[in-house]
């Protein structure tokens, strides 16, 4: 039979908690950015809803300050989202750095095998 190591066991006991706690993580996530779309869509149009947004200001009814207040959140909405956007790729990297070290494991318990 085949020993791991200590750190090898520890870092195959983070995967298999990982593997087993993501489903609900990922389901909550999902379902709460859900939520929060139709709150936005329901209780403040004017973030989410382009067509309301296009409709009020061909009636007019958008007030000077609130177009001033949109003009000056679309640029740090978009400095957010490519904020986000990079930790996003961050967290790939880590995903595969983890991934590659599960990779050794795997080859080094092959190897001692033939």
């Amino acid at each position: 039979m085949i020993q791991l190591d200590q750190t090898q066991q520890e870092f195959l006991e983070k995967r298999r908690k990982l593997v087993r706690t993501w489903p609900m993580i990922g389901l909550i996530l999902l379902i709460g950015m859900v939520a929060t779309l139709l709150w936005l869509w329901i209780q403040q149009p004017l973030l989410i809803n382009p067509y309301e947004v296009v409709d009020r200001l061909e009636s007019g009814s958008i007030e000077n300050s609130t177009i001033a207040l949109m003009a000056v959140m679309l640029p740090l909405l978009f400095l957010i989202c490519f904020v986000l956007l990079m930790i996003v790729v961050l967290f790939a990297y880590a995903a595969f750095a983890n991934e590659k070290k599960h990779l050794r494991i795997i080859d080094i318990l092959t190897s001692r095998e033939r």
